[in-house]
């Protein structure tokens, strides 16, 4: 009976020393502090749909660069590179390499691959920064620096007096604007082929539930500017819900009847569900 006894003492002490260390780890694991100056990742899914959430005209500038919206970036472009880590801080564990998906709080596939598929608007956006009424080059010197010069990071935005540089939305990409407004919309002088806030929604992009309000768009034929619209100049894909209110304008030599311009789109060889306009519209 004791030589039974010690020997299941003698086996069932590792078992419990295990147990102990296992909940050690699991402590650990659970309770850690992080380092001093370490960086958390912040979820910029909170909803897990897929959409990356923008607050913000210098997140909504990446979706320029990240053209098809899984969330990726060139780094061989330290420019570009730059504007993403400032427009989404700590939003990837580690610097990407090369072009790809960073973490920024999309589900992650079976490979653990996170599938980001588009943007969506969290907040209203007005591009008169500072609320003066007009939009120029003092709604963009948000540096303090008082230039828009093209060494100037506010260049990005204003371009030299030419306003916002119109975005693709490229094939099976979303923007989802929630019911949200963007105002004061100010495109002049563009030398795009396809002019709006969107250069083009390509055949299979889509874009829900968006509005704008005094926006300002002029295209201009001898630019080499094709189409000109608000929302885009030329639409392949699928627009749903969208109104715009404004005035879109088309300048400059060129036939006027092979140039197309219209208040929510310039031209139209896709869907468009349930929008209007009653924006001016010169030609």
């Amino acid at each position: 009976m004791a030589r039974m006894s010690t020997a299941a003492g003698r086996y069932a002490r590792p078992g419990l020393l295990g147990l102990l260390t296992a909940a050690a780890l699991l402590a650990s694991m659970l309770f850690a502090v992080p380092p001093a100056g370490a960086q958390t990742a912040i979820d910029y899914d909170s909803d897990d749909d897929g959409l990356i959430e923008i607050t913000t005209i210098e997140q909504f500038h990446i979706f320029r660069i990240d053209w098809n919206g899984d969330g990726g970036v060139p780094t061989g472009d330290a420019a570009e590179w730059a504007l993403w880590q400032a427009a989404f801080p700590n939003g990837q564990p580690s610097e990407l390499t090369g072009r790809g998906p960073a973490y920024l709080g999309c589900p992650e596939n079976q490979d653990g691959n996170p599938q980001c598929r588009g943007y969506e608007l969290m907040t209203d956006l007005d591009f008169d920064f500072n609320g003066d009424g007009t939009v120029d080059a003092t709604d963009y010197d948000t540096d303090g620096s008082g230039t828009t010069d093209a060494d100037d990071a506010d260049y990005v935005y204003w371009n030299g007096g030419t306003g916002w540089r119109p975005i693709p939305v490229w094939q099976n990409a979303t923007f989802e604007g929630n019911g949200h407004v963007i105002r004061n919309l100010f495109i002049s002088g563009n030398t795009n082929e396809h002019v709006g806030l969107f250069s083009d929604v390509r055949g299979g992009g889509r874009v829900y539930r968006l509005g704008f309000e005094n926006a300002s768009v002029t295209g201009n034929r001898g630019n080499g500017n094709q189409t000109t619209g608000i929302l885009a100049g030329l639409n392949q894909g699928t627009i749903r819900m969208v109104y715009v209110t404004g005035s879109v304008t088309q300048t400059g030599a060129g036939s006027a009847t092979t140039k197309h311009i219209g208040g929510l789109v310039g031209r139209n060889t896709g869907s468009i569900y349930a929008s209007y306009s009653t924006a001016t519209v010169l030609r």
